[in-house]
């Protein structure tokens, strides 16, 4: 019986050092720093490519597709993995990767099985910017480099929001909506959205909601 336990120890070692990072699915142990990941919603693979990470695979953007033109020259020779909202578990599998990247609100029905091919951090939104960089830098060992990101990221909203309260004087702070026109639909981008967020650190607010009154 020792060489099992001897052969089952010999596989859990790894080089690197281990560590538990706590996502919206769960605790996950990571070892070392991950080179082959993969990326399953578009806010990962951006963070990915900012934190000078090439993944191994991502999945297709939602419009441009296959993959959004001011990603291309970083990612055109990246195998694709499927979409967002369904990815293929054996296409990743085969590219075995040692981090994938999910989200709790795509990803938490297939989560076991993705843990199973690679270890799985999700997160629990996706368009929540600043916590995927925060906890895909901590899943990465890049804390460093995301330190670096979120410090540059600070300097440009607020030299930004200081020339447009300089232009705007007694105007500001302005109220905007962010509408955008689809062939179905319409849709507004409050200020828990991504768009919103960034306008909202700018210093831009939202339309007050109309009260609709019956006759």
């Amino acid at each position: 019986m020792l060489w099992l336990v001897l052969l089952f120890l010999s596989l859990q070692v790894t080089t690197g050092w281990a560590r538990q990072v706590s996502h919206a699915l769960g605790v996950t142990v990571i070892n070392g720093q991950p080179k082959r990941v993969v990326t399953l919603f578009q806010g990962a693979t951006d963070t990915a490519v900012a934190l000078g990470i090439t993944p191994v695979g991502v999945v297709d953007s939602w419009i441009e597709k296959p993959m959004y033109r001011y990603l291309r020259g970083a990612l055109g020779d990246v195998p694709h993995v499927g979409l967002e909202t369904q990815p293929n578990l054996e296409a990743i599998a085969l590219l075995k990767p040692d981090m994938i990247i999910a989200s709790r609100f795509r990803h938490e029905r297939v989560y076991t099985l993705l843990s199973q091919i690679a270890p799985t951090v999700a997160m629990e939104d996706v368009f929540e910017f600043k916590r995927t960089v925060q906890l895909m830098g901590q899943a990465l060992d890049r804390e460093t480099q995301v330190q670096g990101l979120l410090t540059a990221w600070q300097e440009r909203v607020s030299v930004l929001r200081d020339r447009l309260r300089a232009h705007y004087g007694s105007q500001w702070p302005l109220r905007v909506s962010l509408i955008e026109f689809r062939d179905d639909h319409i849709r507004q981008y409050l200020a828990r959205s991504f768009a919103g967020s960034v306008l909202s650190e700018v210093g831009l607010s939202g339309r007050k909601r109309r009260q609709i009154r019956s006759a």
